[in-house]
């Protein structure tokens, strides 16, 4: 049975009121604009190292880059940066687009997951069943399945949203293709091999 997994309007997930929490705080603006331009530093490292004739060591600053947009990813998911869900979908948006996949995608995985942790419906945790050759194996595949299980159990929105990702990757793609430029060419092989290795 597909799963729907589209956000809904607030929150996805909502702390039980029931509960009298004593270790959360509420996120502040400047918690929000930490989280948001955490990736940046590495991702305009990475870029410089990429244009100069050192490029061979940007991939360094792209792993670090790569981690911090992954950590960002996840809170937007989770509509954990304080902002709106609209506000959280752009940010997935402009991360997949710099990351060079479909971070909708991730979010309809990432949510069955925590519904189904280590289930049969979980995608996202079938790797947690093998072994290290064989998830290394598996990982090209792995964004593929990712995308297609989102495309065939996601709702309407959940496909307008992968489609606007797939066309933000092209983008990418055609900018890095015609444009020709080492560190952008270099930047777009990194991110492919870091999909693979997600």
């Amino acid at each position: 049975m597909p799963h729907d997994c589209d956000p809904a309007p607030g929150p996805i997930e909502r702390r039980p009121t029931q509960v009298a929490w004593h270790d959360l705080t509420a996120i502040t603006s400047r918690d929000t604009l930490r989280e948001l331009v955490l990736p940046l530093p590495w991702l305009v490292l990475s870029l410089a190292i990429y244009a100069s004739p050192f490029w061979y060591l940007g991939v360094g600053a792209t792993f670090m880059f790569y981690l911090c947009a992954l950590r960002l990813n996840h809170e937007a998911i989770h509509g954990n940066l304080g902002l709106s869900r609209t506000s959280d979908h752009l940010v997935l948006h402009w991360l997949s687009f710099l990351m060079g996949g479909s971070n909708h995608a991730v979010a309809y995985g990432h949510l069955i997951h925590h519904k189904d942790t280590m289930g049969p419906t979980d995608f996202e945790g079938k790797c947690g069943h093998m072994t290290l050759w064989q998830v290394l194996r598996y990982g090209p595949r792995f964004t593929l399945d990712l995308n297609r299980e989102a495309w065939r159990g996601g709702k309407a929105g959940t496909r307008r949203r992968v489609l606007i990702d797939w066309g933000l990757n092209g983008l990418l793609v055609g900018a890095a293709i015609l444009a020709g430029f080492q560190w952008l060419v270099l930047h777009v092989l990194a991110i492919t091999v870091a999909q693979c290795l997600t």
